[in-house]
């Protein structure tokens, strides 16, 4: 094989790396920024920087589904993590005002991309933010024992 066809083979291959990279940071800063929304209209404005970075962002959803955090250890179990994550993803649909369904979508490949896009930038039809006072300890009326 002649010296000038190897190159050419090595510049094509340079390029598909390029632009192969340049497509899954566009996919990353995609689904970064719709957790950046989806956690601003849930009311964790303080916290939805977590959103731009790998493992916080799953500690986001966690948070934006308002379970415990020994949830992110359920999902490193393997197998189980799939019934984890729908859960987390139906809560965080639901109190979006979204459809159950519209979460467990979530877990399908390429569906995802649509899902979490309606789930960010959709109508804030039945959005049910966070107080700052929700949570166990919170003084509400419907939490005071008579």
């Amino acid at each position: 094989m002649e010296p000038e066809m190897m190159n050419t083979g090595a510049a094509g291959g340079e390029a598909f790396g390029m632009m192969f990279m340049l497509f899954m940071v566009t996919i990353y800063v995609y689904f970064s920024f719709a957790f950046v929304t989806m956690a601003k209209k849930l009311g964790h404005e303080d916290i939805a920087w977590w959103g731009w970075v790998p493992i916080m962002n799953t500690l986001l959803i966690i948070k934006m589904a308002e379970k415990p955090g020994i949830w992110f250890l359920y999902l490193m179990i393997p197998i189980a993590n799939f019934v984890f994550f729908a859960m987390l993803w139906m809560e965080v649909a639901r109190k979006l005002g979204k459809s159950s369904l519209m979460g467990f979508m979530m877990l399908v490949p390429f569906v995802n991309f649509i899902s979490v896009g309606i789930m960010a930038f959709g109508k804030d039809d039945g959005l049910r933010r966070v107080s700052p006072q929700s949570g166990p300890m919170s003084h509400s009326p419907h939490n005071v024992n008579h």
